[in-house]
């Protein structure tokens, strides 16, 4: 039997409940999601999606988005 851990990060609440609303909308909750996401990145080994950067987000902002 697999050992499980949680997992704990902030997000802003517009964009948890705007993700909610959509996992309800798809039939999946947002640990499912979550799950889907992270199994993803590990079989494929890398992030399932482009990054790209848009001018307007400087260093600091991004900073200040992930960490406050």
């Amino acid at each position: 039997m697999s050992k499980t851990v949680n997992v704990s990060f902030k997000l802003y609440s517009s964009l948890k409940q705007q993700m909610k609303a959509i996992c309800k909308d798809q039939g999946i909750s947002m640990r499912a999601a979550f799950i889907s996401f992270a199994k993803k990145v590990c079989s494929e080994n890398k992030i399932p999606f482009e990054f790209s950067l848009d001018p307007f987000y400087s260093k600091e902002k991004v900073q200040d988005m992930l960490y406050n």
